[in-house]
């Protein structure tokens, strides 16, 4: 279960190549933020990346609407007790351009954070839609900030999941904050020459267009575990956590802490 494997996150972030410290004290920013989790790559755990933003939302305290694009797996809707609300792409086999205009209507209008798990048979003309139609100048306008959230893995989806962010960098204007998430749950993200992900021509050469990374370790196989009971239940963190879940024996519930206690600080410099 690859999308919804999650691996353990390291206790830093980094901004444009500058390592900052896990501390969101000074933050001042109030503009609703429309999160897309964007990768033509599917199985690269882009869903685990919309159920922990979306969380961290709520827990926050502030309005969330989730999203599910997908049309062939939904499984934010299958994994979230969140509610998410499904949006048809397609009609037949071709792009239902007036539900992508009733969507867009809304993540102008609603007063809420969005986050919006995205399929990866739905990724090109999700895309497309959203640069052609110039949606992140909307967003903008409207005082909103459009972010692109995009997974990168190692081992044998490496290739694909960069060739999928130097599409996104390439395409998407200067106006929408990327952030990648490096996923180690298939292996550690270097080349043949074990250079990591910030020596690599893919960070290099757009390293002023990423806005943060957010390094994802791999889990032990009991973290692993708990953590697919936790999603296959439905639960959050905080629900999971609670001292009245009697379902979840407390070892288990420490180890869930600690998964979260590395990446919620993470996610806190991104949302």
């Amino acid at each position: 279960m690859p999308d919804t494997a999650l691996p353990e996150p390291s206790t830093t972030i980094r901004s444009k190549g500058r390592t900052i410290a896990v501390d969101s004290s000074g933050k001042t920013e109030t503009a609703r933020k429309l999160h897309f989790v964007l990768q033509g790559k599917g199985g690269v755990g882009k869903t685990v990346v919309a159920l922990l933003l979306s969380q961290f939302i709520e827990e926050k305290g502030e309005p969330v609407i989730c999203v599910d694009t997908d049309p062939v797996n939904a499984s934010l809707s299958s994994l979230s007790s969140m509610s998410p609300e499904r949006v048809s792409i397609f009609a037949g086999k071709k792009v239902d351009t007036h539900a992508l205009d009733l969507f867009t209507e809304k993540l102008l209008t609603a007063d809420a954070h969005f986050v919006v798990d995205n399929g990866a048979s739905s990724f090109v003309p999700v895309s497309r839609y959203l640069i052609e139609n110039d949606v992140a100048g909307m967003m903008t306008g409207e005082g909103r900030q459009p972010v692109v959230h995009v997974v990168v893995t190692g081992g044998p989806g490496m290739l694909d999941t960069m060739k999928g962010l130097a599409s996104i960098v390439q395409d998407f204007p200067p106006s929408v904050r990327i952030v990648v998430w490096l996923n180690e749950y298939f292996g550690p993200i270097v080349n043949a020459n074990g250079k990591p992900f910030e020596e690599l021509p893919a960070y290099t050469e757009n390293r002023e267009r990423i806005f943060a990374l957010v390094r994802l370790a791999a889990l032990s196989e009991e973290a692993t575990s708990d953590l697919r009971d936790m999603l296959s239940k439905r639960l959050t963190f905080t629900q999971a956590l609670a001292p009245d879940n009697t379902n979840i024996l407390r070892v288990q519930k420490s180890r869930l802490f600690r998964v979260k206690q590395a990446v919620w600080p993470q996610i806190e410099l991104v949302v």
